[in-house]
């Protein structure tokens, strides 16, 4: 009842700045709250940023330096391989990589991809007049988010504000510097920018703009988050949480979620310090660990979602979810704290031109219930789990241009994907296998290149019945095994290259066929191996 009399209130929101009277934040003044919300330093501080650098270089080591000069590859001079195992962050490995392609003569040059994101036929933002605000329920709002994105705890999100009352902006286009002018309560001031000190809702119908070199703290003390169901964009602007700490739920950490019918855009924007490694604990699922995007079955919103040129520090986690036609494209990933990409159930997604230093969680970059989706020219240092991981059921991918060193896990895994192509992706130094395929149905890998993996430089396991996997023009070489493959349904194998593979060239079912794969070899023949079945593929592909 409480929360539908609040509703009810919020509903009777007035124009901004007519009778929104003098900010009180939490019963002290605007300065005394500036006091105590120290903002988290807006330029990157230089001690988390070797401490984030630290693993990649490490991971790599002098070790992987002796070893990649010591493989011969035929027109590759032996300082570019010993310059990729100096590589301390993506942006270096990315540059390394593209020598190396070039010396190959494979594809992919590592440049930016934004100039294939889908052209924008709608003008954003599309909210336009003056905007209504009022005082709401916090609770409220999240039953409505949840509703949307699917069911999460959010007691402890509750919990972590001290009262239930959140900004509610209702209708039309807002500013940071119109909500400050308007004196809207909760909204203050400060050095260096704005901060917010309660949940802000951005309801269906409004929109929030930042604008170039706008700076909005999110306070972590008080409790803050931003959820929009309406426009929001960051363009040039930075969202920030403060250093301080939630009295009331300790793991608490401030994010940003979009859901229902909400479009987020973001383009040459900064992230730093939302979500924590610790979320779960506090209860924050995914959809509250960062950033995340997420389209409800039932309200699709009108336009897409898209994340242009962006960095993320220390951020937790960035989801989408449901989005079609989304772009993620030439953002930075980095921090000490720094977590992953997740993208899933998102039609013709682009996931592009994107570097990520030593990100965490189980993937660097997770793919989920992709479909017509382009996964190109990413590059991924030292991630703390796998480097790609493509799952759910996910077909028609075009996988190329991919750059993983130093993984922790697999480098690049396709599970249960179908109908997909990966092309000219480099994986270097990952502590499981190079390139994994497991349960797939019909892919074909060319041209890749898989080096010092501490498993197989390709690995393949439980092929769906009746399905194709063809490896052309692969480079393989140094790894602890070069190609495996057990419970294969037809697999081909033709022009890889394997140098300093020996004596481990073939591993498992294909092992027992080694003999058999170097004759026609030697004959420069195409190899097949198939387990006799005929049965019908799972799914139809063109073209594989």
């Amino acid at each position: 009842m409480i929360g539908a009399a609040r509703a009810r209130q919020g509903a009777c929101g007035v124009l901004m700045g007519l009778m929104i009277g003098t900010a009180v934040v939490l019963g002290g003044t605007a300065a005394l709250a500036a006091e105590r919300l120290v903002p988290i330093a807006t330029t990157p501080n230089p001690s988390l940023q070797m401490a984030a650098r630290k693993p990649a270089a490490a991971s790599l080591g002098a070790l992987s330096s002796d070893r990649l000069t010591g493989l011969e590859l035929s027109g590759v001079p032996s300082g570019d391989l010993s310059a990729l195992s100096q590589s301390s962050d993506a942006n270096s490995l990315r540059e390394g990589a593209r020598l190396l392609w070039a010396e190959l003569g494979l594809e992919g040059d590592g440049g930016d991809t934004t100039e294939h994101a889908p052209s924008q036929s709608v003008a954003f933002p599309t909210v336009s007049g003056v905007p209504e605000v009022s005082t709401g329920s916090a609770a409220l709002a999240l039953t409505r988010y949840t509703s949307l994105s699917g069911p999460v705890a959010t007691g402890a999100i509750e919990a972590a504000s001290d009262g239930d009352d959140a900004i509610y902006l209702e209708k039309g286009a807002a500013t940071i510097d119109g909500l400050v002018e308007a004196r809207t309560p909760g909204i203050i001031r400060a050095q260096g920018g704005v901060i917010l000190t309660r949940p802000l809702v951005i309801w269906p119908g409004a929109s929030l703009q930042l604008g170039e070199g706008e700076t909005l703290y999110l306070s972590r003390e008080n409790g803050a988050y931003l959820l929009a169901f309406g426009e929001m964009s960051v363009d040039g602007a930075t969202i920030a949480s403060t250093t301080s700490h939630n009295p009331l739920v300790s793991q608490f950490a401030p994010f940003v979620a979009v859901a229902g019918q909400g479009v987020f855009r973001a383009n040459r924007a900064r992230f730093v310090g939302l979500g924590a490694v610790s979320d779960r604990e506090a209860g924050q699922a995914d959809s509250m660990s960062g950033l995340s995007i997420s389209a409800g079955l039932l309200y699709r919103p009108e336009q897409t979602s898209r994340i242009l040129n962006s960095r993320f520090d220390d951020v937790h986690l960035v989801a989408v979810s449901g989005v079609q036609d989304t772009v993620v494209s030439g953002n930075d990933f980095s921090g000490q704290y720094a977590g992953g990409l997740k993208v899933e159930d998102s039609p013709r997604a682009l996931v592009s031109g994107n570097r990520m230093t030593t990100p965490g969680l189980y993937a660097a970059m997770h793919l989920r219930n992709l479909s017509d989706a382009r996964i190109e020219r990413n590059t991924i240092a030292s991630a703390k789990g796998k480097g790609i991981l493509i799952d759910g059921f996910s077909r028609s991918l075009t996988i190329d241009g991919n750059v993983v060193a130093s993984a922790a896990g697999a480098g690049i895994e396709l599970r249960g994907t179908t109908c997909s192509e990966l092309f000219s992706n480099l994986v270097l130094a990952s502590g499981g296998n190079g390139i994994e395929l497991s349960r797939t149905g019909d892919i074909e890998a060319r041209r890749n290149v898989a080096l010092f993996n501490g498993a197989a430089g390709v690995a393949m396991s439980d092929q769906l019945p009746g399905s194709k996997l063809a490896l052309a023009s692969n480079l393989i070489g140094r790894n602890r095994e070069g190609v495996r493959g057990a419970g294969l349904s037809d697999l081909t194998l033709e022009g890889n290259r394997l140098p300093n593979q020996m004596p481990r060239l073939l591993g498992g079912e294909l092992g027992l066929n080694q003999t058999a794969w170097l004759a026609a070899r030697k004959e420069n023949q195409s190899f097949n191996f198939s387990n006799g079945t005929r049965q019908a593929a799972s799914t139809a592909c063109e073209g594989i």
